[in-house]
């Protein structure tokens, strides 16, 4: 019975909560959300300029007609490709003739 009293007490908790202080916590989070929203879209069109700003000497055109013009940077950057990703060790025990 003790406990069926603390989990009422918890959800007319909660709906009181809500009931008051509703609007100030969805203004809250909305506020919140906007901020990261806007934050990553900022990072996004900084990436977007950094790679695919129009530099004469640092872009490469290909004309595919008088009016499409694809261009990519001309240095892509360096991966650096480790010895995982090129070869695997297979152990002696996990071959199998048929």
């Amino acid at each position: 019975m003790n406990v069926l009293f603390w989990i009422f007490a918890c959800f007319f908790g909660i709906y009181l909560t809500f009931r008051f202080f509703g609007r100030q916590i969805l203004s809250f989070a909305m506020m919140k959300l906007t901020e990261r929203l806007v934050k990553d879209s900022q990072a996004q069109a900084q990436a977007y300029q950094k790679n695919y700003e129009d530099h004469a000497y640092s872009r490469s055109n290909v004309y595919v007609d008088e009016d499409i013009q694809v261009s990519a940077p001309m240095n892509a950057g360096k991966k650096e490709v480790s010895e995982d990703e090129i070869a695997e060790d297979i152990e002696f025990e996990e071959l199998s003739t048929q």
